[in-house]
């Protein structure tokens, strides 16, 4: 869902003529090794940006220049689901707008659909047990200690209810047909 909503945000972001799919990473992240990349690549996941596995791990402290500059471009331009990609984006827009991530999406999608469950969370003890779906074994039985968090918020950071991702994606289906 992370990837979804940063996707929506880029495309009100170019609708309002604030962000280009053709704008390259390097324009905003001076230090990206790369001057080929583009929005449209990490949206589409074929930046050729591998997720090292070191680099992705749940609970893990966030490294923002090593995810900028050490980075594996091999596969330029072929398709290749990318974690590393989205986070890409979230620098970029933090560079361009000088604001966290966080704030931005909160202002631009959050707060005008309404959706105050939505948010990315800094660490376990935030996780109110009441709004967010636990898990369950085939007995039935809750798992325990079923959460992680994800520093990563423009590629799998997001926390919210059911109720909320319900309503954001009915106004995904209106925007669809020109209602939103």
């Amino acid at each position: 869902v992370s990837k979804l909503v940063t996707s929506i945000l880029i495309i009100k972001l170019i609708a309002s003529n604030e962000v280009s799919l053709d704008d390259t990473i390097k324009k905003e992240l001076s230090d990206f090794p790369d001057e080929r990349v583009t929005v449209e690549d990490c949206l589409r996941h074929v930046s050729g940006l591998i997720d090292k596995e070191e680099n992705f791990l749940p609970n893990k402290e966030l490294n923002r220049e090593h995810l900028i500059t050490d980075v594996t471009l091999d596969n330029y331009g072929e398709f290749l689901y990318s974690d590393h990609g989205y986070m890409i984006l979230q620098f970029f827009l933090e560079e361009k707008f000088k604001q966290d991530f966080s704030t931005l999406i909160t202002k631009m999608i959050f707060e005008p659909l309404g959706l105050k469950s939505f948010k990315y969370l800094e660490s376990l003890s935030d996780i109110n047990s009441n709004t967010f779906v636990k898990g369950y074994n085939q007995e039935n039985h809750e798992l325990k200690d079923s959460y992680s968090i994800y520093p990563y918020a423009a590629a799998c950071g997001l926390w919210g209810s059911g109720t909320d991702l319900l309503t954001f994606i009915q106004e995904v289906v209106n925007g669809l047909h020109g209602k939103s």
